[in-house]
């Protein structure tokens, strides 16, 4: 049973189709009483409702969030022949709930939603709506293949009805099957009578499947249905030119001229097309009329920047740059994009860094409220290690001017990270204006990961395992379909550790099931998840499984073969875990590390095997790395095994 919190990608449809009942009669609030085949009369059964705090618990319970390998097994394969028929009581069971499925889309309760619509396929697995409306949850969990089995049943169904034809068409899109989306794009066009918004698709379609000439010829289909337009006219000219049609392009952007003689974007184009060809004397002469004009047109001197950059006047591309980065009405993903281009030759050509900063502080001194110039700013002085200190004053003034600014923070948190040769009292101060931080930028950039995983990582760093917890909880709440399912595991992993330090077992076991719901091969969380059902002695047989299967998967961890051990030896297995120990102590390559708890452990395994001479001395070698520690001394000095009260 899918239980998932979600919002179809896929629009309602107006109208639906079914094999035995009219839909478009049945309303979306019907009566509950159902006459059943005796003609009794019967109070129908309420379906369920979920809410957004249940979404977590469910993922967790059906194992089938962020596209499992479970939904791959789904098919959609109508095996019913089409002569058969619904039954009188099915009839009524469907035309009853197949409008309360949609009731609950339209609700959000999306869970109960699909369970709905599974019963309904049961009721009348020919009912082609079905299959459209349960493609849409399939899209929304990434298992595109599922989608399209999903959509192609229903147009299979209903092959003339162009809702179908037009989902299976994005279906095909979103795989990137565009061979196959302008069959159905071409199969549309002849069901249907709206054909412009089919051809406007198909020029597209035909453009990326290099099918050009279908590409002329559709434009003109369109012109004809009245439906051109200048940008379309303008695609046509820059596909000819892409054609090395040059004189049939030249005349397009001609027409452009003559049909828009005030607007200067298709001078510039034109100027543009000039450029393309090697006519610089025609284009210079374009670039003069609009500039003429306008002086102060950003599109102009953009235009300008790129002929002069062409014909290799060096002197007046830096002057064209430099009036284009200080003009007011440069629009500000043009300024960034001048900007990084800068930063990029300076970050490979060391001799253009000096010039970089030079243009960087003329225009901050003319506009030093600029944020734009201040961040670039930074960046440069970044690259050199001995300045970072200044590259900080300036991402902080960006800070001030704009507290959102995504880019200021990123850099800023990376510049503020301690070093190795801070006192513990200024590690903590510095860890804590770096929380601060990554705090803010969370509630400015509620969608960006970075910032949750900085912020959980300071609670780690200042042991406040609940600022782990909020900032964990934080991320989750915030979670887009752009985060990838490890991600989204790694998450609960931490917050399960972070628990697990609160002393919320369950809580933190909870965190971990749903973890590995996301991803069963996040092997960290299956060493920490075994380990500390070891530590509490319950579950060790599940314990040794997820062990066993994180070493599998990380051969060469110490830690995760140390705990598979342990697991072995909290079983009673003392021989298996001898064997897994030393494998563990000749993998253990860390010799700066503190490894006292893998050599406490190889001593204890020791002792239960027998070997008392070898134990102790284990445990000394444990007891020289954690000087101190009385349980180990008494170990040493009576030879005999003693537990742990925390484990």
């Amino acid at each position: 049973m899918l239980r998932v919190g979600l919002v179809l990608l896929m629009p309602l449809l107006p109208i639906v189709l079914s094999a035995q009942v009219n839909l478009k009669d049945v309303p979306v609030e019907v009566d509950t009483t159902v006459v059943d085949d005796d003609g009794m009369e019967t109070e129908a059964i309420d379906t369920a409702t979920y809410t957004d705090d249940d979404t977590d618990t469910c993922l967790a319970e059906s194992g089938q969030a962020g596209g499992n390998g479970q939904l791959d097994n789904v098919s959609f394969t109508v095996d019913v022949p089409e002569k058969w028929n619904m039954s009188y009581s099915d009839s009524l069971a469907y035309s009853y709930f197949f409008p309360q499925a949609i009731a609950m889309m339209k609700q959000g309760k999306q869970d109960a939603a699909f369970d709905l619509l599974e019963l309904c396929r049961r009721l009348n697995p020919r009912a082609p709506e079905v299959y459209y409306y349960l493609s849409g949850f399939y899209a929304y969990l990434d298992n595109n293949s599922v989608m399209q089995q999903a959509m192609k049943a229903a147009v299979n169904l209903a092959p003339n009805n162009p809702y179908m034809l037009t989902g299976l068409l994005n279906a095909y899109n979103m795989e990137s099957n565009y061979e196959e989306a302008t069959k159905v794009a071409e199969d549309i066009l002849t069901k249907t009578d709206d054909k412009l918004p089919v051809l406007q698709n198909l020029i597209n379609l035909y453009y990326v499947t290099r099918q050009n000439e279908k590409v002329l010829k559709t434009i003109d289909k369109i012109e004809l249905l009245g439906g051109g337009s200048d940008d379309l006219t303008f695609a046509r000219a820059q596909l000819l030119e892409e054609m090395g049609r040059h004189k049939q392009a030249q005349k397009v952007y001609d027409n452009l001229i003559k049909e828009n003689p005030n607007d200067e974007s298709f001078r510039l184009k034109l100027g543009n097309f000039f450029v393309n060809q090697k006519k610089y004397p025609e284009a210079k002469r374009v670039f003069d009329t609009v500039m003429g004009d306008d002086p102060e047109s950003p599109e102009g001197q953009l235009s300008m920047l790129g002929y002069y950059r062409a014909v290799g006047d060096s002197v007046s591309e830096n002057n064209e740059r430099m009036k284009l980065l200080l003009n007011k009405r440069t629009s500000v993903g043009t300024r960034q994009a001048i900007l990084r281009m800068e930063l990029a030759i300076a970050l490979t050509d060391s001799s253009k860094l000096a010039p970089a900063g030079q243009l960087i502080d003329t225009l901050i001194a003319l506009d030093p409220a600029n944020t734009q110039f201040l961040l670039a700013k930074g960046q440069l002085l970044a690259t050199d290690s001995t300045k970072i200190g200044q590259a900080k004053e300036y991402f902080s003034k960006v800070v001030e001017l704009e507290p959102g600014n995504q880019q200021a923070l990123q850099y800023l948190i990376a510049a503020t990270f301690p070093g190795a040769t801070l006192s513990e009292a200024q590690r903590d101060s510095t860890w804590q204006e770096i929380l601060k931080l990554a705090q803010q930028g969370a509630q400015y950039n509620p969608t960006e990961k970075w910032f949750y995983d900085v912020w959980a990582q300071g609670g780690y760093e200042l042991k406040q395992p609940q600022t782990t917890v909020n900032a964990c909880r934080a991320a989750i709440n915030h979670r887009t379909k752009s985060w990838a399912d490890s991600e989204v595991s790694d998450l609960y992993g931490m917050m399960g550790d972070a628990l697990h330090q609160l002393g919320q077992e369950q809580e933190a076991f909870a965190a971990f099931d749903s973890s590995l719901v996301w991803n069963e091969n996040n092997y960290m969380v299956l060493n920490n998840y075994a380990y500390f059902l070891c530590l509490k002695g319950v579950d060790l047989d599940r314990a040794a499984k997820m062990s066993l299967k994180a070493v599998n998967g990380e051969p060469n961890s110490a830690n995760s073969i140390d705990t598979y051990a342990w697991v072995l030896f909290r079983q009673g297995r003392y021989d298996e875990a001898r064997q897994f120990i030393d494998l563990a102590l000749q993998v253990d390559t860390d010799t700066t590390g503190d490894n006292s708890t893998l050599l406490d452990h190889a001593g204890d395994i020791y002792f239960k095997c027998g070997l008392t001479d070898e134990a102790v001395d284990w445990w000394q070698k444990a007891l020289k790395k954690k000087s101190g520690d009385a349980l180990l001394e008494r170990k040493i000095k009576e030879k005999k095994y003693y537990e742990r009260k925390e484990e």
